[in-house]
């Protein structure tokens, strides 16, 4: 019985050397595997043919499932659409080490012991990037400031996108974070974003905004880097929300305490392999760098393969 794995994917943030090498290395791990690959703004006529059971649709942009894959049989990998709520609640509740969180509310009262002292307010509104509506103050602070919280995050909150509270994590003289992304559960890229300017959160008489984060302006210094505290709790990210593909999971390790957080889980995608969106980026990290990493698309073709398996030899599960 022939083996397939059909590949949707968005021009935008997929580019053909993705689709291109992914191929080559699931063909090479499984000779005879049958690989086909479509943009997902046409449906392929080819999609109507009567595919066997062995048969995995993986999207590699966490997009929408088309109708017609009721047709196609086999694991689909299509992620439902999860709000940055719903993302970070699963977290808590999986015991993961999330930063104190709770929803803005008009008559939120922080108190010190449980944020420590410092806090960040958070958007949950879709499709914000770069830390826009981020916001950072003195949980002392926090009453005297609300206010002017309210009317920042007004329009937010009138959508239905409450703000979220968390726990300021310190990461050094300057704003850090660590970014794993995943495919299938295995770590593909992983690497910092430090702020080229110094912050000292004890400092802040007001409502701090971009300054107070790694990744707000854009000169900020990015690189690849080895640390499995950080891949091994990416892996554990990834394994609450097996039915999709791509995380781009963010996460801090404290300087004083050491200790690593999760601050979100992302529904992401691969733009950052080849897309010209992610030039920036892979200059600052090294194009051939960021690929050889992980081995990019031999650990992307080793998990396709291994849901195959699974497939044909549920047991084995």
């Amino acid at each position: 019985m022939t083996q397939t794995v059909i590949i949707p994917y968005a021009p935008r943030r997929i580019t053909s050397q993705d689709i291109t090498r992914l191929k080559t290395s699931l063909t090479d791990l499984r000779p005879g595997l049958r690989v086909k690959a479509f943009d997902l703004d046409y449906i392929p006529l080819w999609l109507a043919e009567n595919f066997t059971a062995d048969t995995v649709t993986v999207t590699l942009n966490n997009d929408l499932r088309p109708d017609i894959f009721d047709f196609v049989p086999g694991p689909q990998f299509f992620a439902p659409r999860r709000s940055k709520t719903q993302l970070l609640k699963a977290l808590i509740q999986a015991g993961l080490p999330v930063p104190h969180s709770q929803p803005f509310s008009s008559d939120a009262t922080p108190a010190q012991e449980q944020f420590g002292p410092y806090i960040a307010i958070k958007t949950t509104a879709p499709g914000t990037t770069r830390a826009h509506g981020i916001t950072v103050c003195k949980t002392t602070d926090f009453a005297a400031l609300k206010p002017e919280i309210e009317s920042l995050y007004q329009r937010d909150i009138a959508e239905g996108y409450i703000p979220v509270l968390q726990q300021y994590v310190p990461t050094g003289p300057n704003p850090c974070h660590t970014r794993v992304t995943t495919f299938l559960g295995s770590p593909v890229v992983c690497f910092t974003t430090t702020a080229m300017q110094p912050f000292a959160p004890e400092k802040m008489s007001r409502l701090a905004q971009g300054e107070a984060t790694s990744n707000f302006k854009e000169e900020r210094a990015r690189q690849l880097v080895e640390d499995e505290g950080f891949v091994d709790l990416a892996r554990k990210v990834a394994a609450i929300f097996p039915e999709t593909p791509v995380l781009s999971i963010d996460m801090v390790r404290c300087v004083e305490t050491r200790k690593i957080y999760c601050l979100e889980a992302n529904q992401g995608n691969l733009s950052v392999l080849s897309a010209p969106i992610c030039d920036r980026l892979r200059h600052d990290l090294g194009a051939s760098e960021v690929l050889a990493q992980f081995s990019a698309y031999d650990t992307m073709a080793r998990r396709i393969v291994e849901t195959l398996d699974a497939v044909a030899n549920p047991s084995k599960r």
